[in-house]
């Protein structure tokens, strides 16, 4: 089924700005600059409650923001804040 979900568009800045550190995988970096729109970071909320598939969060793939398939990289809890 589908689901509705808030999603933003973020810098790479984002997270050092609001001071949020990766829980699993990573944050945005320069490696996003050269293809960007291809990879996205979920919260803890989201990855329990659409990636219960078994595998890691890390690396699995979700249907958001345009046709194509983004590639889990990184996961953030509320207690990730430096």
């Amino acid at each position: 089924a589908d689901a509705s979900v808030v999603a933003f568009v973020v810098s790479p800045s984002f997270f050092d700005v609001m001071r949020i550190r990766a829980a699993e995988g990573r944050l945005f970096d320069d490696r996003d600059r050269a293809a960007p729109g291809r990879v996205v970071i979920v919260s803890r909320s989201f990855a329990q409650r659409y990636l219960q598939d078994g595998r890691g969060t890390i690396g699995s793939q979700v249907m958001m923001l345009g046709p194509n398939p983004l590639e889990v990289i990184g996961r953030y809890t509320r207690t990730s804040v430096r």
